[in-house]
């Protein structure tokens, strides 16, 4: 390359820098832009996230509740088998409402010569009061 040749393209180069005028308001608005489009996709997956918790512990609730159903029901006929293992009935007073267990010849005497007292079929159990 010769040094005349160089020298007009030293030029050409210099010309080409020297015409680039940078747009700085564009550039600040595209970065702009693109922080506002990361933003609404990180909401958008902090949205998704809060309504995947959300459902998550919905279903968590759902789970516990059900298995707290199925254990007081287990207690239930636990109770129930016992009563009719050990030849024992409930009887409630219809007066006052107030459950009695009682021996079951016992229960048979009391609900057939008094009509305020009945039997409490183990259906019928009541939690914190029978079991």
């Amino acid at each position: 390359m010769t040094e005349a040749n160089l020298a007009r393209q030293a030029e050409t180069a210099n010309a080409v820098l020297d015409s680039v005028r940078i747009n700085f308001g564009a550039v600040a608005a595209q970065q702009n832009a693109i922080r506002q489009m990361f933003q609404k996709q990180f909401d958008s997956e902090i949205a998704n996230d809060k309504a995947q918790d959300a459902a998550r512990s919905a279903r968590t609730d759902e789970a516990l509740a059900s298995d707290r159903a199925a254990q007081e029901g287990m207690h239930k006929e636990a109770v129930a088998m016992e009563n009719y293992s050990l030849d024992r009935a409930v009887v409630v007073n219809a007066t006052t409402g107030l459950h009695s267990t009682v021996d079951s010849g016992f229960a048979d005497t009391l609900v057939h010569d008094n009509p305020n007292y009945q039997k409490v079929p183990a259906a019928s159990l009541l939690r914190g009061v029978d079991y």
